[in-house]
């Protein structure tokens, strides 16, 4: 089996055929990208709250990233996700 190439063009042929030997198919094109998406900033909103000795007590931060882009796909707010972990001492994240 051939696999994606990952930072090409690809062609998908797909091919349906009957009991009585009739042909149809269907050519496609799927692109791939191979670069990731920058962030030039991303910081939690405190609204005013201050911290105490470093952290902070929020029940829903929101963070904010600018300069969000990509060079292929349009990058819009329904298609950036983060994820806020607890972090445990001496653990990565």
């Amino acid at each position: 089996m051939n696999y994606l190439q990952i930072g090409k063009n690809n062609q998908l042929v797909l091919k349906a055929y009957d009991k009585m030997g009739n042909i149809s198919s269907k050519t496609m094109i799927i692109k791939t990208d191979s670069i990731a998406p920058t962030v030039d900033n991303a910081y939690i909103v405190t609204n005013g709250n201050t911290a105490k000795n470093g952290w902070f007590n929020l029940e829903q931060p929101m963070v904010q990233m600018t300069g969000v882009r990509d060079n292929v796909v349009e990058i819009t707010k329904d298609s950036i996700s983060y994820a806020i972990k607890k972090a445990i001492e001496d653990e990565p994240f």
